[in-house]
């Protein structure tokens, strides 16, 4: 008998408290502009822009980000030593986005020679397999 209460008592106290903790857990409104959503919509992408995300990591607005602030955003901070092109110690929006560039460049490169060397050979499922 006892326990039909208790779990009604934990059941209700579960959705008395879920609002308060979704609350708690969602930044404010004012913290997140539309201007940023729009932004990121234009980009076609989800989330906020590489230049909010460089604003936001940049602690002390110098237009610059040291290997500390970089590490708010994995990749540069994973490829820091390859996109700081002047090996100052510090990268700027400018150098990620040169550095964004090359890496598209490259791999847009491999998927051509990678198409090249398929067109030359044929495809992998028109390739006999080993053993006939």
């Amino acid at each position: 008998m006892r326990r039909m209460p208790l779990s009604l008592a934990l059941s209700l106290s579960i959705l008395l408290a879920a609002p308060v903790l979704a609350q708690t857990a969602s930044a404010p409104a004012d913290e997140a502009p539309a201007a940023a959503a729009s932004a990121s919509q234009q980009h076609g992408h989800h989330g906020p822009s590489m230049k909010d995300r460089f604003n936001a990591a940049d602690l002390n607005h110098d237009g610059r980000l040291t290997k500390d602030e970089a590490a708010s955003i994995p990749f540069v901070a994973k490829h820091f030593d390859q996109i700081d092109a002047n090996h100052d110690g510090y990268v700027t929006l400018d150098e990620i986005k040169a550095w964004h560039r090359e890496m598209k460049a490259k791999r847009a490169q491999r998927a051509a020679e990678h198409q090249r060397a398929g067109d030359a050979t044929g495809s992998p499922e028109q390739a006999p397999a080993s053993g006939e």
